[in-house]
């Protein structure tokens, strides 16, 4: 995975060649306007982890949760797949 800087005139120019490379690859876009970075250019797949991500941490009850189970977990407070499912993984 790649990071490359461009200006907001190249990805302009180059908008459908740099939609398809993203299709194909993990690439990140910066681009720049003035010299400064303004936008930043990845594809759906990342966006869309990004964005649940997010939405995961910003969750105060899921939070609470995840920080209540790793507690747990360091309290030897854990069940085995095969306890819980009644079979072995």
């Amino acid at each position: 995975m790649a990071t490359e800087i461009i200006t907001v005139s190249e990805a302009r120019k180059n908008f459908l060649k740099l939609v398809k490379e993203l299709e194909a690859i993990q690439n990140h876009y910066i681009i720049t306007r003035g010299g400064r970075p303004s936008a930043v250019l990845i594809n759906f797949d990342e966006y869309f982890t990004l964005m649940a991500t997010f939405d995961i941490l910003s969750d105060k009850e899921v939070m609470m949760g995840v920080v209540k189970g790793l507690k747990e977990k360091e309290e030897g407070n854990v069940f085995s797949f095969e306890d819980v499912f009644g079979e072995t993984f």
